[in-house]
Protein backbone atom coordinates (compact mmCIF):
# COMPACT_ATOMS: atom_id res chain seq x y z
CA UNK A 1 0.00 0.00 0.00
CA UNK A 2 1.39 3.28 -0.84
CA UNK A 3 0.02 4.64 2.22
CA UNK A 4 2.15 2.24 4.64
CA UNK A 5 5.05 4.22 5.53
CA UNK A 6 4.53 5.21 9.21
CA UNK A 7 5.04 1.09 10.48
CA UNK A 8 2.09 0.04 13.50
CA UNK A 9 1.45 -1.19 16.42
CA UNK A 10 0.04 -4.23 17.28
CA UNK A 11 -2.16 -6.53 20.16
CA UNK A 12 -3.75 -9.31 20.34
CA UNK A 13 -6.41 -9.61 22.51
CA UNK A 14 -9.61 -11.09 22.83
CA UNK A 15 -8.82 -13.63 20.18
CA UNK A 16 -8.54 -10.38 17.67
CA UNK A 17 -4.99 -8.69 16.42
CA UNK A 18 -5.54 -5.41 16.81
CA UNK A 19 -3.72 -2.66 15.05
CA UNK A 20 -3.28 0.94 13.77
CA UNK A 21 -2.98 1.70 9.93
CA UNK A 22 -2.10 5.12 9.58
CA UNK A 23 -2.67 7.21 6.71
CA UNK A 24 0.21 8.60 4.89
CA UNK A 25 2.31 8.60 2.17
CA UNK A 26 5.50 10.72 3.51
CA UNK A 27 7.38 9.50 6.59
CA UNK A 28 8.14 12.87 7.48
CA UNK A 29 3.49 13.27 7.91
CA UNK A 30 3.70 10.16 10.18
CA UNK A 31 3.52 11.98 13.88
CA UNK A 32 0.39 13.60 13.05
CA UNK A 33 -1.18 11.55 10.97
CA UNK A 34 -4.73 9.93 10.83
CA UNK A 35 -4.47 6.39 12.28
CA UNK A 36 -6.81 4.00 12.13
CA UNK A 37 -7.49 1.21 15.37
CA UNK A 38 -8.32 -2.38 12.84
CA UNK A 39 -8.98 -5.73 13.13
CA UNK A 40 -8.13 -8.91 12.32
CA UNK A 41 -9.95 -12.18 13.43
CA UNK A 42 -7.75 -15.49 12.76
CA UNK A 43 -11.10 -17.79 13.14
CA UNK A 44 -13.24 -16.22 10.75
CA UNK A 45 -10.02 -14.68 8.54
CA UNK A 46 -11.86 -11.56 8.48
CA UNK A 47 -10.58 -7.49 8.56
CA UNK A 48 -13.43 -4.88 9.90
CA UNK A 49 -12.13 -1.25 10.75
CA UNK A 50 -12.89 -0.75 14.05
CA UNK A 51 -14.62 2.64 14.69
CA UNK A 52 -11.81 4.20 16.50
CA UNK A 53 -9.08 6.81 15.60
CA UNK A 54 -6.96 9.62 16.11
CA UNK A 55 -4.06 11.65 15.12
CA UNK A 56 -0.10 10.65 15.78
CA UNK A 57 1.34 7.03 15.94
CA UNK A 58 -1.04 5.21 18.07
CA UNK A 59 0.29 2.53 20.53
CA UNK A 60 -1.58 -0.72 21.32
CA UNK A 61 -1.07 -3.35 24.50
CA UNK A 62 -2.99 -6.03 25.18
CA UNK A 63 -3.51 -7.41 28.85
CA UNK A 64 -5.29 -9.89 30.76
CA UNK A 65 -9.01 -10.61 30.74
CA UNK A 66 -9.21 -9.67 27.20
CA UNK A 67 -8.59 -5.80 28.18
CA UNK A 68 -6.19 -3.56 25.83
CA UNK A 69 -4.62 0.17 26.27
CA UNK A 70 -4.39 2.47 23.15
CA UNK A 71 -2.26 5.13 24.05
CA UNK A 72 -1.59 8.59 22.12
CA UNK A 73 1.81 9.97 21.97
CA UNK A 74 2.43 13.71 22.24
CA UNK A 75 2.36 15.09 18.94
CA UNK A 76 1.24 18.85 17.23
CA UNK A 77 -2.06 17.43 16.40
CA UNK A 78 -3.11 16.05 20.01
CA UNK A 79 -2.34 19.07 22.64
CA UNK A 80 -3.39 16.65 25.19
CA UNK A 81 -3.17 12.99 24.43
CA UNK A 82 -5.41 10.37 25.81
CA UNK A 83 -4.86 6.81 27.28
CA UNK A 84 -7.87 4.74 26.93
CA UNK A 85 -8.85 0.97 28.27
CA UNK A 86 -10.96 -1.35 25.79
CA UNK A 87 -13.05 -4.59 26.79
CA UNK A 88 -12.05 -6.67 23.78
CA UNK A 89 -13.86 -9.96 25.06
CA UNK A 90 -16.95 -10.76 22.46
CA UNK A 91 -15.63 -10.22 19.46
CA UNK A 92 -15.72 -6.07 19.42
CA UNK A 93 -14.02 -3.30 21.51
CA UNK A 94 -15.64 -1.78 24.41
CA UNK A 95 -14.31 1.89 25.52
CA UNK A 96 -13.47 1.28 28.92
CA UNK A 97 -11.86 4.08 31.19
CA UNK A 98 -10.11 7.01 29.45
CA UNK A 99 -7.67 9.97 30.73
CA UNK A 100 -6.12 12.96 29.57
CA UNK A 101 -3.82 14.37 31.64
CA UNK A 102 -3.45 18.33 31.14
CA UNK A 103 -5.11 20.38 33.32
CA UNK A 104 -7.20 23.58 33.09
CA UNK A 105 -4.38 25.58 31.16
CA UNK A 106 -3.11 22.97 29.49
CA UNK A 107 0.07 21.82 31.25
CA UNK A 108 0.63 18.49 32.45
CA UNK A 109 -0.33 16.65 28.97
CA UNK A 110 1.21 12.86 28.91
CA UNK A 111 4.33 12.60 26.41
CA UNK A 112 3.51 8.76 25.87
CA UNK A 113 6.80 6.41 25.16
CA UNK A 114 5.48 3.30 26.88
CA UNK A 115 2.85 1.40 28.82
CA UNK A 116 2.21 -1.88 30.44
CA UNK A 117 -0.35 -3.72 31.98
CA UNK A 118 0.24 -5.70 35.59
CA UNK A 119 -0.04 -9.61 35.71
CA UNK A 120 -3.20 -9.43 37.37
CA UNK A 121 -4.48 -6.26 35.22
CA UNK A 122 -5.81 -4.47 38.26
CA UNK A 123 -2.59 -1.51 37.54
CA UNK A 124 -1.49 -0.04 34.21
CA UNK A 125 2.03 1.55 34.59
CA UNK A 126 3.08 4.56 31.62
CA UNK A 127 6.12 5.78 30.83
CA UNK A 128 5.85 9.31 30.97
CA UNK A 129 8.61 11.41 29.07
CA UNK A 130 7.60 15.01 30.62
CA UNK A 131 6.32 13.41 34.08
CA UNK A 132 7.70 10.51 35.00
CA UNK A 133 6.44 7.00 35.03
CA UNK A 134 2.91 6.80 36.30
CA UNK A 135 1.06 4.08 38.04
CA UNK A 136 -2.73 4.47 37.14
CA UNK A 137 -5.84 1.78 38.67
CA UNK A 138 -6.94 0.04 35.09
CA UNK A 139 -10.56 0.83 36.25
CA UNK A 140 -10.74 3.96 35.87
CA UNK A 141 -7.50 5.12 35.00
CA UNK A 142 -7.27 7.08 38.36
CA UNK A 143 -3.41 7.61 40.00
CA UNK A 144 -2.47 4.70 42.26
CA UNK A 145 -2.23 5.31 45.94
CA UNK A 146 1.29 3.20 45.22
CA UNK A 147 2.55 5.80 43.23
CA UNK A 148 6.03 5.35 41.47
CA UNK A 149 9.14 6.93 42.84
CA UNK A 150 10.77 9.89 41.33
CA UNK A 151 13.78 9.28 38.65
CA UNK A 152 17.23 10.47 39.04
CA UNK A 153 17.68 14.16 38.13
CA UNK A 154 17.87 14.60 34.33
CA UNK A 155 16.59 10.69 33.82
CA UNK A 156 13.54 10.73 31.28
CA UNK A 157 11.00 7.75 31.11
CA UNK A 158 11.05 6.08 28.34
CA UNK A 159 9.95 2.32 29.24
CA UNK A 160 8.36 0.56 32.15
CA UNK A 161 7.28 -3.04 32.27
CA UNK A 162 6.22 -5.41 35.17
CA UNK A 163 8.28 -7.94 36.97
CA UNK A 164 7.65 -11.42 37.87
CA UNK A 165 6.72 -10.43 41.33
CA UNK A 166 3.82 -8.04 40.34
CA UNK A 167 5.99 -4.78 40.66
CA UNK A 168 6.44 -2.49 38.03
CA UNK A 169 10.03 -1.16 37.10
Amino acid sequence: VSTDTCGRSLAFSGGQVYYTTPYSYYTSQCDTTLTYLDAYAPATNTVARTDWQDFGKLQLEAGPGDRMLMGQPLNSAAADPFLTVYDAGGGSLVRGAARRFADADGTGALNLKDMAFSADGSKVAVADASAGTRLLNTGDLSDAAEGYWALPAGAVASAVAFGGDGKYI
